[in-house]
């Protein structure tokens, strides 16, 4: 090779060639350092070691103390509080304590988002010692904007690829203290940080409005049918209560204390199966994996949100339903969740297809002439709470059909039926759209804080 060629193949080559000086290599993996350097910013780029210095703020736990104690989200939802114990009743020895105004991430979180600014709610609280907390160096930087950098996904993705670890991988503080951001001058953070507060105080607006339009349905359903909301009677806790065995329908302390109280209405008052049959359904063996590729829409609870049903996670075959004895309900019945993690219990959905439901499902079908069924589960919807408090059970209380098919409705003549579901459909049309806003915005003021500091990707 000659001297011109061995020029130009050495400047080819000085191009291609990345080098990472010792001090600074924190990871081994050449994807790390190709992805956490190679950002088209539109603003310098400067190290989190340059802005946050780690404190040590380690106390060791006195047993007769007593501590708050927090936790960050994942997705950027920042910290929480978990609950108050005192020190001889946590296993560590010791906990990071908080002050307003440092920064704290999770090692074993990071990659999903578990950052925070500490506000004044959570000083003098207290974190595990797998959350490193940091102060700042100086006045170049709006807080605000820092947490806002670790709100976005390409954070989290290359700091997944850093996680250091087999069983519990964790993002160190060298590995973070190393990482490299956009950081426009002051003056242009301020008007970033601004831009994208007003546009999520929006998106906060509409979604106070949507819940202000949900209480008012409550308010509009039980004006409309004359409902006399009854007086609850308040119970000293320390004493002893005394049930008469003549009201005794069950056994157990709910239904002593919870008992709901018979509703008063000028209008007559059923129970739910005097207006439709109520039904359920089953589970096909999950060892027989073919049951599983039909395209029969089969229900479960996770997908009772109080929607309309359209589609479903899964499907089954003809042999499924047979083979189970299940019974393929009617495109307008309502599915109500006997049981479920969360909130699920109580929640009621409307099939817009024919389906079929696992056993965890109540299905109301065949109704009765005497009802409008969207006004049947817009009542319903509304019992939710008292309907979760039938539920009996220690591990995981659940509903069953008896007492949802003893539960008394109002059912007034079906043209004041026709007009409260009516109402109700659109405040529930007005609801949705301020929450798809709301969501909107909120994507758009993150989306568009990251427009400002880089550049679009080719």
């Amino acid at each position: 090779m000659d001297i011109k060629n061995k020029t130009i193949f050495g400047s080819v080559m000085s191009d291609l060639l990345k080098f990472i000086q010792f001090k600074d290599l924190t990871n081994w993996s050449v994807n790390h350092y190709i992805s956490i350097n190679n950002v088209d910013a539109k603003y310098n780029l400067v190290k989190i070691s340059e802005i946050l210095k780690q404190v040590k703020n380690q106390e060791i736990l006195k047993d007769e103390k007593s501590y708050q104690l927090a936790g960050i989200h994942s997705h950027g939802k920042g910290l929480f509080h978990r609950t108050i114990k005192s020190g001889k009743d946590i296993r560590s020895k010791t906990l990071n304590a908080l002050q307003t105004n440092q920064f704290v991430y999770s090692r074993l979180g990071s990659h999903t988002g578990s950052f925070d600014m500490v506000s004044n709610k959570f000083n003098d609280y207290y974190v595990s010692n797998e959350m490193p907390t940091f102060e700042f160096k100086n006045n170049n930087i709006n807080p605000y904007f820092l947490k806002l950098v670790f709100l976005l996904k390409k954070y989290w993705r290359d700091i997944e690829k850093s996680l250091q670890g087999t069983a519990h991988k964790r993002f160190k503080e060298k590995g973070f203290l190393n990482l490299k951001i956009p950081l426009p001058p002051l003056e242009a953070q301020q008007k970033i940080v601004k831009n994208y507060q007003e546009k999520v105080n929006l998106a906060k607006k509409q979604n106070r409005a949507a819940q202000q339009k949900e209480t008012k349905i409550e308010a509009y359903l039980y004006q409309e049918l004359g409902i006399e909301l009854p007086k609850e009677k308040k119970q000293n806790k320390d004493v002893l209560q005394f049930v008469s065995f003549k009201d005794l329908q069950e056994w157990g302390h709910s239904f002593a204390t919870n008992k709901k109280q018979a509703i008063k209405s000028k209008y007559s008052i059923f129970k739910v199966d005097n207006v439709c049959v109520i039904g359920s359904g089953g589970t096909p063996s999950r060892d027989n994996l073919d049951y599983y590729k039909g395209n029969i829409p089969w229900v479960k609870t996770t997908e009772v949100r109080n929607n309309c049903i359209l589609n479903t996670f899964e499907n089954i075959t003809k042999a499924a339903v047979k083979d189970k004895n299940l019974k393929l309900y009617p495109k307008g019945s309502l599915i109500m969740a006997m049981y479920g993690q969360g909130l699920t219990r109580g929640r009621m959905s409307k099939l817009n297809i024919e389906a079929t439901t696992n056993q965890a499902c109540a299905v109301f079908y065949n109704f009765s002439n005497k009802i409008n069924v969207d006004y049947l589960w817009f009542y319903l919807q509304n019992e939710y709470d008292n309907l979760r408090a039938l539920a009996s059970g220690n591990n995981q209380p659940n509903l069953n059909s008896q007492k949802i098919k003893n539960y008394p409705i109002v059912v007034p003549p079906l043209e004041v039926q026709n007009k409260i579901a009516s109402h109700i459909q659109n405040l529930k049309n007005e609801i949705q759209g301020l929450k798809q806003q709301a969501e909107q915005n909120q994507k758009e003021a993150l989306s568009e804080f990251e427009a400002e500091i880089f550049n679009a990707a080719p």
